[in-house]
């Protein structure tokens, strides 16, 4: 997963360039700062998902 976080301007940028842009420590009242997962990381994860499939009973184990 990248490492980038949703600025005021509905912007993905990383996190370096978000807390410029946002200074946290400047700022008269903190920033949110919450989780989240940006469109990208969000497509791949869903991906992956999909093409794990269910879990299929007996496999990967010792049952015959």
């Amino acid at each position: 997963m990248c490492k980038k976080i949703l600025t005021s301007h509905s912007k993905w940028v990383e996190i370096e360039e978000g807390l410029t842009q946002l200074r946290p420590f400047e700022a008269v009242e903190m920033p949110r700062l919450t989780h989240g997962l940006c469109p990208n990381c969000y497509e791949g994860i869903v991906a992956d998902l999909d093409d794990s499939g269910p879990p299929q009973k007996g496999v990967d184990s010792d049952e015959e």
